[in-house]
């Protein structure tokens, strides 16, 4: 599965402890033709974390992103922990030329893994890729800007203690230090040219057995006082999206991914949540496996083919694929 997790809207993120989602609508700070918004990362505020989603995490990881940066300072920018989320693996500095440097943790200390050759973003937009592959002889670090390397470390050390398990958006200092990221993308191969295309609800689809409709959940900004409910076993609830946008008619479907923040309490009669897609005329399900325990979580589910054909998506099925929840 090349796709461990995506980042597009609050729905996809988890937050640190004490931390709150923050959302830029300004067309200037993301791909307004394939996304609603972009998340705006302010240290100690509004940090953002994505688990991958693969138990025992992993030693080669792609990461893809859109950046808009505000003005910088020193600091630590993106950190990536292991799975457990207890010690940063890896981490990306900034300076005050914008220049990002990477680092490794050695069990003891963070080590310089390189510098990158240009400034990557200081009030513009950019794309981001890069790839590491742990290893003590011949491992990896590549940092490219706009498809373009910028630090391409090969042939050198960049084992760490552990594998990794979380990406963490870190960020800068609040006011105009501001890190607007979209379009995130983590897997096992590369997603250079990929593009992340978000399909919100528009109208309640072919099952409506929770409390509440697609308006409830349609919103770009996280409200946590707008949702869909039930107490009862087996109930569906299905919504169209939005189709593919027309700029992206020529690119191949990858995979579906589903998001949502879920919650569930002690005394729910539901046991969990499971995503329903319907498509192909049929419902199809992937386990959410959210905790009864009232907390609120964020769930994904990849379906890299269609589960209905076991074939790759085609466009045509996406723009009539409804998408929602069923309670087990």
């Amino acid at each position: 599965m090349p796709v461990f997790a995506v980042g597009g809207e609050a729905d996809s993120f988890d937050l640190p402890a004490g931390h709150s989602y923050a959302v830029s609508t300004n067309v200037a700070h993301y791909d307004s033709a394939i996304s609603r918004c972009a998340m705006i990362v302010t240290t100690g505020t509004s940090e953002l974390e994505l688990p991958l989603n693969q138990t025992g995490g992993v030693s080669t990881l792609y990461i893809h992103f859109n950046l808009y940066q505000e003005s910088v300072a020193l600091a630590n920018y993106i950190d990536i922990y292991n799975e457990a989320k207890t010690q940063v693996q890896y981490r990306i500095r900034m300076d005050a030329s914008g220049t990002w440097t990477a680092q490794r943790f050695n069990g003891t200390a963070f080590v310089d893994i390189g510098t990158t050759s240009a400034t990557m973003a200081i009030n513009g937009a950019i794309t981001v890729d890069m790839k590491i592959v742990q290893s003590a002889t011949i491992g990896e670090f590549n940092i490219k800007r706009n498809n373009v390397d910028v630090l391409n470390v090969t042939a050198a050390d960049t084992s760490t203690p552990a594998t990794m398990g979380v990406v963490r958006f870190v960020g800068l200092a609040g006011g105009t230090n501001r890190m607007m990221i979209s379009q995130v993308i983590v897997g096992d191969e590369t997603f250079l040219n990929w593009k992340l295309a978000t399909l919100a609800p528009v109208a309640t689809g072919t099952f409506g057995a929770w409390t509440g409709d697609y308006t409830a959940v349609d919103e770009v900004a996280y409200n946590n006082a707008d949702f869909i409910e039930t107490n009862s076993l087996n109930q569906i609830e299905t919504m169209n999206v939005t189709d593919i946008p027309a700029s992206l008619s020529t690119y191949n479907v990858k995979s579906i991914v589903t998001t949502g923040i879920f919650s569930n309490d002690a005394g729910s009669a539901v046991n969990d949540t499971q995503f329903a897609l319907q498509t192909n005329g049929t419902t199809q399900t992937a386990a959410a496996n959210v905790v009864k325990d009232g907390s609120e979580q964020v769930k994904q589910a990849v379906f890299t083919t269609n589960p209905a054909t076991g074939n790759p998506w085609t466009q045509a099925e996406v723009n009539a694929l409804e998408i929602g929840v069923k309670s087990v």
